[in-house]
């Protein structure tokens, strides 16, 4: 799942917040109880020593209020005199919270030699300051996340800003084909001074292979055209003589047909390395494209016309440029015949132009990191085609989508 860098802060920084205010709260409430069980301690602690000093253990004492109830009952006496209900089936010696009705009282029971000491605390009191200052803690807590939360969004405001003034730099340069290289001065951050840097160098690195790209592409015009028409001036000089064989001028006529045939692939291949698609796009009469192929695969190799297995299930005639359409048809294809031992489907849809084969996995993965399957993308995108590769439990189906000019039928 794709996410921003904004909503990643944003969640760091929340969730950060609140967990630090969970551990808070908790710290809080653990040292509210720890105070509350000190405060009770103390109490019951010196009421016990000040009666073991002072008191008269031989007489009872009974004093209730509406916080505290004290009372000692002698041995002599406990047959006639019993404690309060509070601190009945309570063995001494026994120190804790006991609740009663609707109060809660922290409760001592000390056992001299002489009698036993009956103490109860009302801590009433105790949790109403508890429960008040639980409340005030709640409140603090809610407030800090609201604040946290505006805090949030002005950490993604400020950090993404600059982030998004980068993409515009980038946006920029490819909306606008610059080749100026990004200001990195006008951030502060160093890691976007260090990202325009690496942005930098790699437009520089363009910038060179292009020219190295159009400087090799204008040699290698200059070189392959002289040859060829050398090439095809001879054959024609040769025919005119009218002096061979039948033999000699069904060879002569096969490399004049191969020296126009390069012709054309080089112009189209030049036409593509300049990047610029197709302006007017032509109807393509695609089964005469492919009875061409034919032709040049029976002179080469002549059990390859019987493996493609040819089905037309359309006579659309699609839009683009013969040129680009026979170059993409004919690297699908002799990867296909190549690589692979079985027959090729060439089958020709409404909107699709397939080449499926039944090669192996490691033919396919092959085929795909070769120079033909990247040729067949620039010859599609030359001529606003879409191509699509499938792989399947045979082997690979390659997809050409194009838009069909018109029915013939």
């Amino acid at each position: 799942m794709t996410t921003s860098i904004s909503q990643r802060v944003f969640r760091v920084v929340l969730l950060s917040t609140f967990s630090t205010l969970v551990s808070m709260l908790a710290l809080a409430w653990w040292q509210v109880e720890a105070l509350e069980e000190a405060i009770i301690e103390s109490f019951t602690t010196a009421e016990v020593e000040y009666f073991a000093q002072y008191g008269d253990k031989n007489t009872t004492h009974w004093t209730e209020s509406s916080q505290a109830i004290n009372i000692y009952i002698p041995f002599a006496e406990a047959d006639v005199k019993k404690p309060p209900v509070l601190f009945q089936n309570i063995n001494a010696p026994f120190r804790g919270e006991i609740e009663s009705i609707d109060h809660v009282y922290a409760v001592d029971v000390h056992q001299f030699p002489e009698g036993t000491l009956y103490y109860a605390q009302d801590l009433a009191l105790f949790e109403r300051t508890e429960a008040i200052a639980l409340g005030l803690l709640v409140a603090a807590a809610v407030v800090a996340i609201v604040l946290s939360y505006f805090a949030a969004l002005l950490a993604v405001r400020y950090i993404s800003r600059p982030v998004h003034k980068l993409v515009d730099s980038i946006q920029k340069i490819q909306h606008l084909h610059s080749s100026e290289p990004i200001n990195a001065t006008q951030f502060q951050e160093l890691e976007l001074q260090s990202i325009c840097a690496a942005i930098n160098q790699f437009l520089h690195q363009r910038q060179e292979a292009a020219a190295r790209e159009k400087s090799w592409m204008a040699m290698a015009s200059h070189e392959f055209r002289t040859p060829l028409s050398i090439m095809s001036g001879a054959v024609s000089v040769l025919q005119k003589r009218g002096n061979l064989s039948a033999d000699d001028d069904k060879t002569l006529t096969r490399i004049a047909d191969a020296c126009s045939s390069m012709t054309n692939n080089v112009n189209t291949l030049l036409a593509i390395a300049r990047r610029k698609p197709l302006d007017t796009p032509q109807k393509v009469d695609i089964p005469a494209v492919i009875d061409k192929l034919m032709q040049d695969y029976a002179a080469h190799n002549s059990t390859w016309p019987a493996r493609i297995k040819c089905q037309i299930n359309s006579h659309l005639q699609p839009l683009g440029e013969v040129g680009a359409i026979k170059i993409a048809l004919d690297n699908l294809l002799i990867n296909a015949l190549t690589y692979t031992t079985g027959d090729v489907d060439l089958i020709i849809n409404e909107q699709q132009l397939i080449v499926a084969d039944k090669g192996t996995s490691l033919a396919v993965a092959s085929e795909n990191q070769g120079l033909g399957l990247y040729i067949v993308a620039k010859a599609c995108e030359y001529v606003h085609w879409r191509f699509d590769v499938e792989l399947t439990d045979e082997g690979r189906k390659s997809i050409l989508w194009f838009d069909a000019a018109d029915n013939l039928n």
